[in-house]
Order: C-alpha cells, then structure tokens, then sequence
C-alpha cells in the first residue's frame, strides 16, 4: 500500500457515454459487422502513485520490488485480499480500505487501490485459486536503515534509478566491490568510514552496504562475479613500490581536483587520475593521459600486473587507472587505484572499466 497526498478521485464513466456506447453495440450487433476479438486486449490499470509488487494479494506476501507511478500495467485476473488502504482511500466506502487485487501480467499482484481502473468493480475475471504465484526471490535480505541510492551499478557515478527507502526489506541476490562510500554505518566501520561493498537486489540494482543492515560487515551473499572470486579487498602490502605509492594517497583520502597538487613523501603531484599515476610511477612531473603513452608501451590483458595501468584516451572522457590483481579467476573483475571524482580510492571494478563510461581502455606497462 502506499500514500499519496495528492486526492485527485478516479475516472468514473460517464452515463451518457455508456448510453451512446450500449446503443452503437446494438447497432454494430444488428448488422454484424466485424466481430471483435475479446482476446486482443487485456484490461489495463494505471498506476497512480509508485506501490508494492507483491507475490500475492497481501502486503504479508513477499515483496518484490515496485511498480512505479505513470506504469501502464496489463491486468490478468483478480482476487480479493487484505483490505489496504491507498491513493483511492478518499473515494471509496468502508473507510477507504479495500480488499482488491489484480495480478499483473508479470505474475506478481498489486493493490487496487492504488492503480485507476476506470472502475470500483473488477474490470477482469476471478484469478483461478490454481493460479500459481511467482516464488519469492531467494537469497538473505536486509533492512534498509537510511534512504539509499537504487543505482544500476555499484558506483554513484552509474545511473540512479529510483530509491530504496528507510525501512525496506530487499533482497540481496549478490555482491560486488565497488565505489568506496560513506553512509548510515560509517561511524562503524574502519578506514575512515569509506566502505566498498555493495549489493545487488533482486530487483536487479545495486544498493552500499553501509546503508543496510545485514547483520555482518562481510558479505552474506554469493558474489555477482563469474569464477571464483575474493570474498575481501586482497593485502596491498608487499614489495611492490607502485602499489605502496599508490595506497599512499588512498590512506589519505586525497580529493579529486585537477586544478590542485598534493604533496607527501613521494613528491608533489596534481590530483586527478594522470597526476595520480605519475606519482605511483615516480615520474619527474604529472603527465596527462595522452602524454602517459611516452613513458609506457602496450601489453596485453594476460601480461597485466601489480602496477600496470588502463588507459583510456579514445574519448573526451579520457582517464587512467592502476591495475593491481585479478578479482576472479575468469578475468571479469579487478582491483584497482584510481583518483576519479570521489577522491583516491581502491576498489573492485568490471574489466576494462565500467560500461557505462565510453572509450577503450587498453593496457599499458612503464617503460
């Protein structure tokens, strides 16, 4: 069920209209003039304000995601259920509470109430009690503890579609590594509050852990990887000089700024993605991207290494990253140190960079 304030009453017909309407079926009858095929269109219900995608008739069934406002939804059948309140309330006897439910095409059932129908009265026919329901979307849940961001990848830079809201239970199908972020659980957390560990939901989004509660700071969920994956960032202590440059400015939480420099022990250097790898790579200045090619040559994607980069010089959205390991065993996933709007960061990401991005990354290794 859900609330709107806004009472604008459902479309009732109109009796004159139905009068003209039951007198031109008589005519067309009369002189049969091309039967219609009842078949050719489902009832539909429109879709008021944004409700529950329920797996049965009742806001006590599963949910599973939501219908948004505006939806056009074609209707397969009814049944009556828990009587809930909603956009119609006002409009409706017995107190605003009503006890219809359509199931959708889907396979999943919404709220009357909810949805403009252009009547009170079923406009389908009774659901079979036979009809079976979709099951339930497997996989442990969590409660959503602020309102959080429903992206289409584990980034915040990816395109948000919608919200999940304080209080939702989702369902969590897998995990990933992505976006370092802050959030409701920061307070709880080390490094600084940042946390990269982010879900999928059933619904097929990503959502950050530390906006939910599961129960655990690790995952509890498989991961969305194909392969046999890492279940946590692996140890970026070592030998490695380009790493430790890199986690340098990670540890320090340097913001991004291309007009600015950062100064440390390992000199001072502009902070954007190139100045980024410049001073992992120790070079004398900060190169750009389309410089980076004079102090480096191309390698291929099985060559690449703890200090490698991805450079991506294709596009107007020009930018370099630090490869440091494999994420899975197919080759599909990868950590990586990256200085990009949110600062330094390390983090899982998709190979050879997020989809959503443009351009090419290519591999390359300092000369």
């Amino acid at each position: 069920m859900s609330i709107s304030l806004q009472l604008i009453p459902r479309r009732r017909p109109n009796p004159r209209v139905l009068i003209a309407g039951l007198i031109t079926a008589i005519f067309i009858a009369a002189f049969a003039i091309a039967p219609v095929d009842s078949a050719s269109a489902a009832p539909t219900g429109l879709v008021k304000v944004t409700t529950q995608r329920m797996s049965g008739p009742s806001l006590e069934t599963t949910q599973v995601g939501w219908y948004n406002a505006s939806s056009n939804l074609s209707l397969s059948c009814y049944l009556r259920g828990q009587s809930v309140k909603g956009y119609f309330s006002p409009y409706i006897g017995n107190g605003g509470w009503d006890n219809l439910w359509y199931k959708v095409s889907d396979g999943y059932f919404v709220a009357d109430v909810d949805i403009d129908t252009g009547s009170n009265a079923p406009v389908t026919g009774q659901c079979s009690t036979a009809t079976p329901t979709p099951s339930a979307p497997s996989g442990p849940t969590a409660k959503a503890m602020a309102r959080t961001q429903r992206m289409s990848e584990a980034r915040l830079t990816s395109t948000q579609n919608g919200w999940y809201e304080s209080g939702a239970t989702v369902t969590l199908s897998c995990y990933t590594y992505g976006q370092a972020v802050k959030g409701y659980f920061s307070a709880y957390v080390g490094n600084g509050g940042w946390d990269s560990l982010w879900y999928q939901a059933s619904d097929g989004f990503y959502l950050a852990d530390v906006d939910i509660d599961t129960g655990s700071n690790s995952p509890v969920a498989k991961s969305c990887s194909v392969g046999t994956d890492v279940s946590t960032p692996p140890s970026t202590s070592g030998s490695n000089t380009i790493i430790s440059r890199a986690k340098s400015w990670v540890d320090a939480h340097v913001p991004y700024n291309q007009g600015a420099s950062f100064a440390n022990q390992y000199g001072k250097y502009r902070t954007d993605c190139s100045g980024f790898v410049s001073m992992a790579w120790g070079l004398g200045s900060s190169y750009v991207t389309w410089t980076l090619p004079q102090v480096s040559h191309p390698i291929t994607k099985d060559q690449l290494t703890a200090g490698d980069i991805l450079l991506n010089n294709t596009n107007t959205n020009a930018h370099v990253v630090i490869f440091s390991s494999w994420a899975n065993a197919a080759k599909t996933q990868y950590w990586v140190y990256e200085s990009n709007p949110d600062g330094a960061v390390y983090h899982q990401i998709p190979y050879p960079y997020w989809p959503s991005a443009g351009g090419t990354y290519l591999p390359y290794r300092q000369n």
